[in-house]
């Protein structure tokens, strides 16, 4: 069964890129232009997986990540943060005390992307 990914980013550009390379393996990928627009569709249901860039306008991707661990209207799945910004340990560490599955930066590889996105999309013990 095809992997359902929604794809939040203020950038066009990196939108397409991601899209690009996620479809290309298979991946169905949803884009969502800021937090709020993400939140929306998670809330209609069916993705297997969130990306999310952090400094986005109107609700960063800090913010959906507390929403969405929080619980309530939204299901849980699994969040990769991505960023090109934020590259110090402690927003590492801020990112997995929220529960994020992980963090990549912009200028990641695109193979290394397909391999964190394979590894939060494995199935976890409960």
């Amino acid at each position: 069964m095809t992997k359902r990914i929604l794809l939040a980013d203020d950038s066009a550009t990196v939108r397409k890129y991601l899209a690009t390379i996620l479809q290309g393996t298979g991946y169905q990928v949803t884009e969502a232009q800021n937090g709020l627009e993400a939140l929306e569709k998670l809330k209609a249901g069916g993705f297997d997986l969130l990306i999310t860039d952090l400094e986005m306008p109107q609700l960063s991707g800090f913010d959906v990540l507390r929403i969405v661990k929080a619980g309530g209207a939204i299901k849980p799945l699994p969040i990769l943060c991505i960023t090109g910004v934020h590259k110090d340990l402690a927003d590492v560490h801020k990112l997995q005390e929220l529960g994020a599955e992980g963090y990549i930066q912009k200028d990641t590889p695109a193979e290394d992307i397909l391999f964190r996105v394979k590894k939060a999309l494995e199935p976890r013990p409960h």
